[in-house]
């Protein structure tokens, strides 16, 4: 837009002249371009900056607690011992102190009537297992419920044999695996607790601290852990029990025989899944009547195959084959 100039003449000053700016005329900005985005720019990061303190460092400790409990490099990179240490002394569980007690797996039917019993008692007599869903507090996931244990096996799976089985439970190629009296795998383990953890061959689960040679007796066994229930008897959890909620598998028996196999999954913003903390599993493990029961290797690589896409995955699994 031009500027528009207008030049008065004013009695008694003929010989000066004065210049009046209309309201058309163009300011000069405050600030260029690149200085606006500078200015942009130097607001997010210092956002973002107070927002990460706030979440690392915080009086909120649920982020602190998911990265240490983790047992992440990052979170030795962020934190120093003190505060690491206070973490893990914190959140812990604690292991009941027992071997299973196998006489107390009565294979008789229970008595006990609700809506979590009736899932497991009302069922097709012919079917020897079934799958269903698990949805609930939002646990998202899937458990298999076995009725006649004969049929689980724990054997290698890949991508070529999966479709071999109607259900697969990933346990990964860490630790001890034994079957038939055969040592399968015999690598190095995370340090959770735990011990053996076996089917006899009266199908019957067995925990305990057990070594090699004794892990070689049962139809076949591996080691992980921690124990969370043992002769019924409930580990005790303080914190997030030293595991952040993400997915995790879980195997456990009734008194009447019973066997469930459980994948919860991992955190999933667009199912709505939130991950299972150790108190989730273990009340979920309560309102299913289960007496012995460990964990089992898991986090976000695990699953539980029942059909479906191929899973690229080789590694050691409880199966039920078709």
């Amino acid at each position: 837009m031009n500027e528009e100039i207008e030049v008065l003449e004013i009695e008694g000053f003929q010989d000066k002249k004065v210049e009046v700016l209309t309201l058309d005329e163009k300011k000069k900005p405050l600030f260029t371009t690149w200085q606006k985005i500078f200015i942009v720019f130097s607001l997010i990061v210092i956002v973002l900056g107070l927002f990460f303190a706030f979440v690392l460092y915080g009086k909120a400790s649920s982020f602190r607690e998911y990265l240490i409990t983790n047992n992440t490099s990052l979170a030795t990179l962020l934190y120093n011992d003190y505060t690491i240490n206070n973490v893990l002394e914190n959140n812990y569980l604690k292991e009941p102190l027992l071997n299973t007690d196998v006489t107390k797996i009565t294979f008789e039917k229970s008595k006990v009537s609700n809506k979590y019993e009736d899932i497991i008692i009302n069922h097709n007599s012919d079917k020897d297992y079934q799958i269903i869903k698990i949805n609930e507090n939002k646990l998202k996931g899937k458990m298999v419920i076995i009725y006649n244990p004969s049929i689980l096996n724990l054997e290698k799976v890949n991508e070529n044999n999966i479709d071999n089985y109607n259900a697969v439970l990933s346990i990964g190629n860490s630790g001890l695996i034994t079957n038939d009296g055969k040592v399968l795998n015999d690598n190095s383990r995370a340090n959770v607790g735990g011990g053996i953890i076996g089917i006899d061959k009266e199908n019957r689960l067995v925990l305990g601290k057990y070594g090699k040679e004794d892990a070689k007796k049962f139809k076949f066994s591996t080691d992980y852990g921690p124990f969370l229930i043992v002769n019924g008897e409930k580990a005790q959890i303080y914190g997030n029990g030293g595991y952040p909620a993400d997915a995790k598998n879980v195997i456990a028996q009734r008194q009447d025989g019973t066997i469930l196999l459980f994948h919860i999954n991992g955190f999933d913003f667009l199912t709505g899944s939130k991950g299972a903390y150790m108190s989730d599993l273990l009340n979920l493990l309560i309102k299913f009547n289960a007496y012995n029961a460990a964990l089992l290797p898991g986090g976000e690589n695990s699953f539980l195959y029942t059909g479906g896409l191929k899973n690229n995955y080789n590694g050691y699994s409880f199966v039920i084959k078709k």
